[in-house]
């Protein structure tokens, strides 16, 4: 007898490098082994050397037959190894909604050009890009539909469902002979202006379920609030004349950010190639009765390469620009030309890690200095911070009220938590158990092999 055996990688006690081994039993005493998601984390390090890069474990993998890969969606602490984890095992076949493929094909492009700009090595090549993209080895599921991804075993099934968390992200749902799994991928259960909130799956309740818990130690204030206030404050610095930096990553932050602002008529300026290809893309990639369909508004101006002097050099501008963090990118560059003025404002539109360029003004004073780098010339300077600063949360992950209610809703045996540090795991655990959940609950530390499932 056996049961399954889950693992991760990375991103188990902690976020970021997310990667996560199942061994699931086939009934005749061999497993199937499937790992989800492979991606990286940073830390941004300083002006002068650059940070570290933090991959998955990838060595417990050594000798083993990957039969399935899954990707849940295109965000660089779930994908930006996968090129390395599909080039060592290209026995793999690779699942994922069609439009994470579209937008990860643009995504590692972009990931390469800026290596070479900055003179970095990257973490892979084109032609690890290349054979991950080989015709036939990705397969799309579409929404609702049931693959049994191993000939002549009927016992396996795998189906994708929206999460709600950004274009083409999804939960992956298995039906196995030791049971129902459900791994959450990252998950939002409120609507995002790009992609509606996800819903409990129909005719599927997992009997084990691995799920995110980012946000589990505490709650984010109402979204429509949050942009109540946002809007708020860029009027106001707009209204005396002001510019207004709005640094957002260009995964799907600044279309849904962009949004917000055009919706309530303001004009918006959105900076970077990488975001105007982003952009067009969740435009056009729908997968899911989930996704908004029209992404356009006639207020969202997109920056051109001879615009930018005149926006930098103008007043009452609202540019959207990514990195999202500061630390390179368009971002960077206007917050080098506005930074110096008390009439302008930085308005941060979600997580800023720790170490980075846009966590290092967030907890500055007025009056201090600090280093700026040109995006276009890679030349730094010191600027005095005279802008104000402000924090917003405009979040995609679920929180600790919204987590507790779809979890009890799901009703699973048994969880495990992951993409979580152990204050916010442990304080959800308890709001479950006051609630009365009585399966088991327990911490997916990076490393550690839990046995989960039932006995076949």
């Amino acid at each position: 007898m056996a049961r399954a055996e889950f693992t991760a990688l990375g991103g188990g006690d902690c976020i970021g490098n997310s990667c996560y081994f199942f061994k699931v039993p086939k009934g005749d005493g061999t497993f199937y082994h499937i790992v989800v998601d492979c991606g990286v984390a940073f830390d941004a390090g300083t002006m002068d050397a650059p940070g570290q890069t933090y991959i998955p474990d990838l060595e417990i993998l050594n000798g083993i037959k990957i039969d399935l890969i899954i990707l849940t969606h295109a965000h660089a602490d779930h994908d930006g190894y996968m090129p390395i984890l599909v080039r060592k095992h290209p026995e793999a076949m690779v699942i994922m909604t069609e439009p994470t493929g579209q937008i990860l094909a643009v995504k590692l492009e972009d990931v390469l050009k800026i290596a070479k700009k900055y003179n970095r090595a990257p973490l892979f090549t084109a032609d690890d890009v290349e054979f991950l993209f080989e015709e036939g080895r990705i397969k799309t599921l579409d929404q609702g539909e049931w693959a049994s991804p191993f000939e002549n075993d009927p016992h396996f099934q795998i189906s994708l469902h929206p999460s709600g968390h950004t274009r083409g992200a999804a939960s992956v749902l298995m039906r196995t002979l030791a049971g129902n799994f459900m791994f959450s991928g990252d998950v939002s259960l409120h609507d995002l202006p790009t992609v509606l909130g996800a819903t409990i799956p129909v005719d599927f309740r997992p009997d084990f379920l691995v799920t995110e818990m980012t946000y589990g130690g505490h709650n984010q204030p109402p979204r429509k609030s949050e942009e109540e206030r946002f809007i708020m404050k860029v009027e106001e610095v707009v209204g005396r004349g002001g510019n207004v930096l709005i640094p957002a990553f260009a995964m799907g932050r600044a279309t849904d950010v962009a949004l917000v602002l055009a919706k309530a008529g303001l004009e918006v300026y959105v900076a970077g190639a990488l975001t105007f290809k982003m952009a067009r893309l969740f435009g056009s990639a729908t997968w899911c009765d989930r996704d908004v369909k029209d992404l356009s508004h006639p207020n969202i101006k997109f920056l051109r390469e001879g615009d930018y002097d005149n926006v930098i050099n103008g007043q009452g501008n609202i540019v959207i620009a990514s990195s999202g963090m500061m630390d390179f990118g368009w971002s960077s560059t206007f917050a080098k030309a506005w930074m110096s003025d008390p009439m302008n404002a930085v308005c941060f539109s979600g997580y800023l890690a720790e170490d980075t360029f846009g966590k290092r003004v967030s907890d500055m004073k007025p009056g201090q200095k600090i280093r700026v780098r040109n995006h276009k010339t890679g030349e730094t300077e010191s600027i005095t911070l005279r802008s104000e600063v402000y924090e917003f949360c405009f979040s995609a992950h679920a929180d600790q009220t919204e987590l507790a209610d779809w979890m009890l809703a799901l009703s699973p045996s048994e969880i495990v938590g992951i993409h979580c540090e152990r204050p916010g795991y442990e304080a959800l655990s308890k709001v479950l158990a006051d609630r009365g959940f009585k399966g088991s609950i327990r911490l997916g530390e990076n490393g550690k092999t839990l046995i989960v499932g039932y006995e076949v």
